[in-house]
Parts: C-alpha cells; sequence; structure tokens
C-alpha cells in the first residue's frame, strides 16, 4: 500500500462516525454521571458490556490496528499488556 492510499484509508477510518466521536468524548467525561451516551456507541457499548473478553476495547483497538496495518497485532497487544 503505498502513502496515498494509507492515508485515504486513515483519512476514511477518521472520519467515520464511531471513531470520531471517540476522540471528541473526553475520557473524564464518559466516567460522569451526566454523560450521554452518542448513539454510535450504543452497539460498542452493548457489546463492551456483554462480552466475557477481560479487556474488550483492547481487543477492538487491536482488530483496528491490524485493519489500518499500523502495526502488528502482536506489536498491538504488548503495547497494553
Amino acid at each position: 500500500m503505498d502513502s496515498d492510499q494509507y492515508l485515504n484509508r486513515l483519512e476514511n477510518f477518521l472520519s467515520h462516525p464511531l471513531p470520531k466521536s471517540l476522540f471528541a468524548a473526553h475520557p473524564n467525561d464518559v466516567a460522569k454521571q451526566s454523560f450521554t451516551l452518542p448513539l454510535e456507541w450504543e452497539t460498542w457499548w452493548d457489546w463492551a458490556a456483554s462480552t466475557p473478553v477481560p479487556e474488550p476495547w483492547i481487543e477492538l483497538l487491536s482488530y483496528y490496528v491490524v485493519v489500518l496495518n499500523l502495526d502488528s497485532y502482536s506489536q498491538a497487544n504488548r503495547l497494553f499488556s
């Protein structure tokens, strides 16, 4: 994949409503009682709450790292270990 293709894929990914909304929310705000769950998060939020994976957000992030070819899966796992 050349750099133009990579940048195009990255821009498309970051422009998608889910990642865009994740970057727009400050982590401290999510813990507040007044926090309103964005509609884009509902499916992911339900999945993360119901899956037996110990840390589902790490699995999700690792998946996107692999899909975007930013890093290898093993390197992504070491990053979060």
